[in-house]
């Protein structure tokens, strides 16, 4: 896309250490470049903060409930569409691409996504 908009990439994050990075840099991966990512932390007590700042604009705190560190995100946010990830999600590179050309090529106002999480560190992952 010529004039590419700007994709705002939120990740609520509590003690992710050992999840972070490979998110972060799977956000890097993506073959859409426009793209900022604000991570909201919950006050961590490991290196989730550390890391973060290494990969992302903006590292946020804000405490408590996910919803709530998303929502905090979102008034920081400047992109014209919001990508809400786990810090355990690992996206597969043209994800964003993809979403960004269903809403504008086809007038879609949302999409949902599947994805794809480690899972020899996820939760979710393990279980499903």
């Amino acid at each position: 896309m010529v004039d590419e908009p700007l994709v705002s990439v939120i990740i609520p994050t509590y003690n992710s250490e050992r999840t972070i990075e490979i998110c972060l840099k799977s956000i890097k991966k993506q073959t859409y470049s426009n793209i900022e990512v604000i991570v909201v932390d919950n006050y961590s007590t490991d290196g989730t903060r550390e890391i973060a700042a290494k990969y992302a604009n903006s590292v946020l705190l804000k405490g408590f409930e996910r919803s709530a560190q998303v929502n905090f995100g979102v008034k920081y946010a400047r992109g014209k569409y919001i990508y809400r990830v786990d810090s355990d999600f690992i996206l597969e590179p043209t994800v964003v691409e993809e979403a960004v050309e269903k809403c504008e090529k086809e007038g879609f106002d949302a999409v949902c996504i599947h994805n794809t999480s480690d899972p020899t560190v996820s939760f979710w992952a393990k279980v499903r």
